[in-house]
């Protein structure tokens, strides 16, 4: 290790330099890349955290001697960097400033500077019982979050509690509401105790429902005219047979919704028969539709349609 360290050396450039030397540097280079990037993380923190600016670095300890160290550290941290000398402070020390002494002293210093770092695995502590060091850490806590830590130990024992309860009262109004369905089942659907469940209920509700829809689907059917009551208010709102001829082909009734189809012998007698019909019109409108019948000898063909002023059921005539 001795003999490494007194003729190890990094290549600076390496024109002039063997193949064997260039390939020793390389291997010298390699090993100092993970501690290149060790102190480059632990000099870009401590310049964060104290806001420092480095002037130089001082390299003690074997690894010192090698040959060209200090510039490869240079170009890699971007920091001068320098072997450490004999320190001029401490004169009645009496050191000798001279290459050898300055190499051995290095070399001391790191040594001394490793013995002084905490070991990586401290001795068990053997101290137990009273003598026991007792840990700050859960007291520090509960002197902080005492007052919140039992302001949330009382709001789940409540909120426990609470949920407990509702439970309970929601268990007791279920069974209330399934024995009121059993009562009502019997006096009012008069269904037997074997089928007074919500199934057969909904059933009993829903032919109730569709009974009511068919009784004022019948009191409508009773409060309709006819068709032959409409297809008379329509001939008697036609024109007379001076303004032409009009010929009914077909006469649709939906709801409140007429649709009429013919032909007229002209456009004159189309126009006057849209005016008449507009008397029966609930908006005074009369749509005119593309027709479906075909042209002919009979006459022009046309479509309207409009809304009567009442209500009634699909006729064909």
């Amino acid at each position: 290790l001795k003999q490494l360290q007194k003729q190890s050396f990094i290549l600076t450039k390496k024109t002039d330099a063997t193949k064997e030397q260039i390939e020793f540097s390389k291997t010298i280079e390699m090993e100092f890349h993970p501690l290149i990037r060790d102190i480059q993380l632990v000099l870009a923190e401590k310049k964060l955290e104290y806001h420092l600016e480095y002037q130089s670095l001082t390299l003690s300890g074997g690894c010192s001697r090698i040959k060209n160290l200090t510039a490869f550290l240079t170009q890699s941290l971007d920091i001068p960097c320098q072997r450490l000398q004999h320190s001029p402070h401490f004169p009645p020390l009496n050191f000798e400033a001279d290459s050898h002494q300055a190499l051995e002293c290095a070399t001391a210093l790191g040594l001394a500077l490793e013995g002084l770092k905490k070991a990586k695995n401290p001795p068990v502590n053997l101290l137990k019982g009273d003598l026991a060091k007792e840990g700050k850490t859960w007291p520090l806590f509960w002197e902080k979050f005492s007052y919140l830590t039992k302001i949330s130990v009382a709001l789940y024992v409540a909120f426990t509690a609470y949920a407990i309860a509702r439970d309970y009262l929601s268990s007791e109004i279920l069974d209330k509401v399934e024995t009121l369905l059993r009562q009502q089942a019997k006096s009012i659907a008069h269904l037997p105790a074997s089928r007074a469940n919500e199934r057969h209920i909904l059933k009993f509700i829903r032919t109730k429902k569709r009974q009511e829809k068919n009784r004022e689907f019948i009191e409508k059917l009773q409060q309709m005219p006819s068709a032959l009551d409409i297809l008379a208010q329509i001939s008697s709102s036609t024109p007379v047979n001076r303004y032409g001829k009009v010929q009914v082909k077909k006469l649709s009734i939906q709801y409140d919704k007429v649709h009429l189809e013919g032909y007229v012998s002209s456009q004159r007698t189309l126009k006057q028969l849209k005016t008449a019909l507009k008397t029966l019109s609930k908006n005074k409108r009369i749509q005119t539709l593309s027709p479906s019948l075909a042209k002919g000898a009979q006459g022009i063909p046309f479509a309207l349609q409009w809304t009567l002023n009442t209500k009634g059921l699909k006729h064909e005539l």
